[in-house]
């Protein structure tokens, strides 16, 4: 896809957005206070305008589920990896600035840039004393206090990266940024999660 290519598709399309971002520290934890509906062109021009934290489309905004449901006729992972189905594919659209502050996944996850470019910051689940911070999946802790123990990664248009279980990690769009976060592979991908600590879940049935 390209930018115009979106306008031209969806413009018209009444999507679901987080606006009012930058009233929070950590917006990660204020979901339901942001969620707005928006005409997409008019949400475009906010993604390809100046840097800013205040709006961006997340994985719960569900635009794959709703809107912008045709975009899942473009995409195909690899099937040695993904189930056919393409259950698990969520999408992050945001302007330039957008942050998502340090948490961790409750699953096994392949972050895929499609337009635009990320930097993201990962530590172990090992530094537990993150999880000390931790309020749900986020952390009140920001990378630079672990300097020494983080992996620091530029995503490219076309780069994707493997996010494993529990790592802590910290997102930030470069530019007008569209990404796609991938977890439903063709292996078992569900876990009993705490922060600092991982147990498989047992098997269903």
């Amino acid at each position: 896809p390209t930018w115009e290519g979106l306008r031209a598709d969806y413009g018209e399309m009444t999507v679901s957005v987080t606006e009012g971002r930058a009233r929070y520290e950590n917006p990660g934890l204020h979901f339901k206070d942001q969620v707005r509906s928006m005409l997409f062109s008019a949400f475009l021009d906010r993604v390809l305008g100046p840097p800013t934290n205040d709006v961006y489309m997340v994985a719960r905004n569900d635009a794959l589920g709703g809107p912008l449901a045709q975009l899942m006729k473009s995409i195909e992972p690899p099937t040695e990896w993904f189930d056919r189905s393409l259950r698990g594919v969520s999408l992050w659209l945001g302007p330039a600035g957008t942050l998502t502050r340090l948490h961790h996944d409750g699953t096994n996850n392949l972050l895929c840039q499609v337009l635009g470019r990320k930097s993201i910051q990962l530590i172990s689940p090992l530094a537990v004393e993150i999880g000390e911070t931790a309020e749900g999946y986020y952390a009140w802790a920001r990378p630079d206090a672990f300097e020494s123990e983080v992996h620091s990664v530029t995503l490219e248009e076309g780069d994707a990266v493997f996010l494993p279980v529990g790592w802590w990690h910290e997102v930030a769009s470069l530019s007008p940024s569209l990404s796609l976060a991938l977890v439903g592979f063709n292996r078992p991908n569900g876990f009993d999660y705490r922060a600092g600590r991982s147990r498989a879940a047992p098997p269903k049935g």
